[in-house]
């Protein structure tokens, strides 16, 4: 079992050059992406995100990633040849026709706009898409580590809370044919109270008595609570994504606890029922967080 919580980070340093990755994940339905990248890397954008769609099935992913060029000839200096000599020729034109000094240097022409300009050395894309799927998978990795800790630890939550949700049917499943045999004394006592002088018909009071054991019996929502308990547990066992599977499941418990609730016509099993509707939403609560 995996959460869907979680932090993982890749760095890789190659040739002067370093590529960061940062992944956090939170819940969510489905796996959405969210890349805050450099422009430059935009081109690497769907392989990356392809890598990720195989590694996670649920959750909102933020993705950062810096990029930092420290390579000694990342920039070089361009001199805009037909600027310099365009400036050259002004000058001795200047200087022929008005008598005037020609006195131009190198740094003042340098110093001329568009003379020279700086340009980045252009990087190899198929390097860098390496260094960045390398850095990726090694933040992937972290980040599948610590959802899978924390994944660990909301089964045994889970596992706890089913206990109790078990121990709790077992006082209901308990309790559930005491019912009917004190609805059948207390209503011998109030026809006794109200026709005191008058024998009881047993064949009516019996009648009766069978009427509501059929409208409050709970034994069929009882046994699919059962077989819900034991599909929990063997999902929780199973290693694919159980978050979904989970999800359905707490809300058939939850619609055959209230099922309960409404036919026990039972004061210790309505007090049964509302401390399983607690603990079931106390479970699905930690099901939000499950892959």
């Amino acid at each position: 079992m995996n959460s869907m919580t979680g932090f993982g980070r890749g760095e890789v340093i190659s040739n002067g050059r370093s590529i960061k990755v940062e992944l956090k994940s939170v819940n969510h339905r489905y796996l959405d992406l969210s890349f805050k990248m450099p422009r430059m890397l935009c081109l690497v954008e769907d392989d990356f995100r392809k890598m990720l769609q195989s590694r996670f099935s649920r959750g909102h992913v933020d993705i950062f990633i810096t990029y930092e060029d420290n390579r000694p000839d990342k920039q070089t200096l361009a001199i805009n040849i037909p600027v310099v000599e365009g400036f050259i020729e002004a000058a001795k034109s200047i200087s022929d026709k008005y008598g005037v000094e020609n006195n131009l240097s190198a740094d003042t022409l340098l110093r001329m706009p568009d003379v020279m300009s700086v340009k980045a050395a252009e990087d190899d894309e198929e390097e860098l898409f390496k260094l960045l799927l390398e850095a990726g998978n090694a933040a992937a990795d972290a980040l599948a580590a610590m959802r899978g800790r924390e994944g660990e630890s909301l089964k045994e939550e889970l596992l706890t809370r089913l206990v109790l949700f078990e121990n709790t049917l077992a006082e209901v499943t308990k309790r559930a044919p005491q019912i009917v045999v004190d609805y059948k004394i207390k209503l011998e006592q109030r026809i006794k109270e109200a026709l005191s002088e008058t024998a009881i018909d047993e064949a009516r009071l019996l009648n009766e008595v069978a009427f509501f054991a059929d409208k409050c019996c709970i034994d069929e929502e009882l046994a699919r609570l059962r077989v819900h308990i034991s599909a929990f547990k063997d999902i929780c066992a199973d290693k694919a994504c159980a978050g979904r599977k989970l999800d359905f499941l707490v809300q058939e418990m939850n619609r055959e606890v209230n099922t309960i609730g409404s036919k026990a016509n039972d004061v210790t099993i309505t007090s049964n029922v509302v401390s399983m509707k607690n603990t079931l939403e106390k479970i699905r609560e930690q099901v939000q967080n499950v892959e």
